[in-house]
């Protein structure tokens, strides 16, 4: 009968193994969600802060410089979609130049036509 008291502490160790494993996977799913909960609440703050500069309040350098790196990633967006417009043959007119930029008040950086914000240092462009 030992045979039989070995092979049922074996496989009560093994089911307690798995109820184990079973509340660890439910714990890493807590996790997990409680992870995805911190990224959206990230991705409020940075949509807060977005509107904040877009309306051009001014914020602390390092919030400034990571707004202006996102408009220039925007304008090259922009310019990669005009390309893409034209490799598809939507615009069979050859694209006017551009229009003479603005240097900023601020850093001295040139700043594309139709831009608010310098691209460098996130100023607020002034038109005069």
């Amino acid at each position: 009968m030992a045979i039989f008291d070995k092979i049922g502490s074996v496989t009560k160790g093994m089911a307690d193994k798995a109820g184990d494993m079973l509340e660890i996977t439910k714990r890493n799913s807590k996790i997990n969600e409680e992870k995805g909960k911190i990224a959206a609440l990230k991705m409020k703050i940075g949509d807060y802060y977005w509107e904040q500069f877009q309306a051009g309040i001014s914020l602390d350098d390092q919030v400034m410089a990571l707004c202006g790196n996102i408009n220039e990633a925007m304008a090259a967006i922009e310019g990669l979609e005009l390309e893409i417009q034209q490799i598809k043959g939507v615009s069979q007119q050859p694209v006017a130049a551009a229009p003479a930029n603005l240097t900023c008040a601020n850093c001295g950086t040139a700043i594309p036509q139709g831009k608010k914000f310098c691209p460098e240092c996130g100023s607020p462009v002034s038109n005069s």
